[in-house]
């Protein structure tokens, strides 16, 4: 592609249980910016450990709605109404703002609206419409909530953004961050910070203590 060198691709893997990271890696080779297909930013982390301001998580943040869903005792059967567009009416953030508006989300009508699935058949096919309902079931707030104890928060180090779109991932985070999350799932719900190194010795084998 004509700007394939603007573009970059990154990956994290996170052990669950331990917060370990087993391999990070970023599709550009090292070297200066001003060099074709190399940087000096590492995508995969956040602002704090290597400039990026990450990349928006898309579908990845329907999970945190519905482990929201399921922490409030909602069903696995429990039926929603997906419409074919969905109109964000009914959301407040965690300060208890309203944040609507009337027109329909452009990034909400993906073709598979317009009929009820339940919590299994929506996530099943990852239907837009039928997490913004459910997001505005469980609320708004919540969802955020449980994200942010997964341990997500924007690649700039700021709190995650809150709108009715949340749940569609438009936050920039870091990949990371994202591996941490899912490794949390991985774990049984035991949420572990990442960590990139275990332990520090000098060259008389003494331990010295990991930054």
């Amino acid at each position: 592609p004509k700007n394939s060198a603007r573009k970059a691709a990154a990956q994290a893997l996170v052990e669950p249980g331990t917060g370990a990271i087993k391999g990070m890696v970023v599709g550009r080779k090292l070297g200066s910016n001003s060099e074709r297909g190399k940087t000096w930013i590492n995508f995969a982390a956040d602002a704090s450990h290597g400039s990026s301001i990450g990349m928006q998580a898309g579908s990845t943040f329907k999970a945190f709605t519905l482990a929201a869903a399921l922490e409030e005792g909602m069903p696995f059967g429990r039926r929603l109404m997906a419409p074919r567009a969905f109109v964000p009416q009914g959301f407040r953030n965690c300060k208890g703002d309203p944040v609507n508006s009337t027109t329909a989300l452009r990034n909400s009508a993906d073709g598979s609206g317009g009929r009820q699935f339940s919590l299994v058949t929506g996530t099943h096919g990852s239907v837009n419409t039928f997490f913004l309902a459910l997001e505005r079931e469980v609320g708004l707030c919540d969802t955020v909530k449980m994200a942010e104890k997964l341990g997500l928060r924007q690649a700039s180090g700021k709190r995650l953004q809150q709108l009715p779109s949340f749940t569609l991932g438009f936050n920039e985070v870091s990949p990371l961050r994202m591996a941490a999350a899912y490794a949390a799932f991985g774990a049984r719900g035991e949420y572990c910070e990442p960590v990139a190194i275990k332990s520090i010795t000098d060259s008389a084998g003494r331990k010295l203590k990991v930054p």
